[in-house]
């Protein structure tokens, strides 16, 4: 019996890891292409609205799971404890544990829940701080680029200004 619990944990942790590092490798491989005044805007977009989308599979991810949990709880709050009194001291002993282990298969049920819950929430959050600060990067860099860019046209202007005084 609790082999078969460790394997499904087991699972679950290995299902939750994997979609960490693909969430980790999908932010972590993302390059723009500079263009004259910055990044390209159209990939810029791209990638914000890919962001957007991951988030949202996020949410609905998280509500599927609410649902999940709610369909739970209402199956706990309807399964009341029956009496085996007629049923033998040893068939009524038998029953009673299984109806434990069933109480506490959905206690861990529930905690287990409980904390994918949080996981998601918490990625969810990361995901959005990731998002926000690369946005902030790439305005930061664009306006730095877009200074040199107009230093550098204003210092090409004042010198052929300055070539065509000297010819006149």
């Amino acid at each position: 019996r609790s082999s078969a619990r460790d394997d499904a944990a087991a699972a679950a942790r290995a299902r939750d890891t994997a979609g960490g590092e693909l969430i980790a490798e999908f932010l972590s491989d993302q390059v723009f292409d500079v263009v004259v005044r910055g990044y390209s805007r159209h990939q810029v977009e791209q990638y914000v609205r890919q962001v957007e989308d991951t988030i949202a599979d996020l949410r609905e991810h998280a509500a599927e799971l609410d649902q999940q949990v709610t369909q739970l709880q209402r199956q706990v709050d309807e399964g009341n404890r029956p009496s085996y009194a007629g049923l033998g001291a040893r068939v009524a002993r038998i029953l009673r544990l299984a109806e434990d282990e069933a109480t506490e298969l959905r206690s861990r049920a529930r905690s287990d829940t409980e904390e994918l819950r949080e996981r998601v929430a918490n990625e969810v959050d990361e995901q959005r701080k990731n998002a926000a600060l690369t946005a902030d990067h790439i305005i930061t860099e664009a306006k730095r680029t877009a200074e040199e860019l107009v230093t550098l046209a204003t210092a090409d202007a004042e010198a052929i200004r300055e070539q065509a005084d000297g010819h006149l």
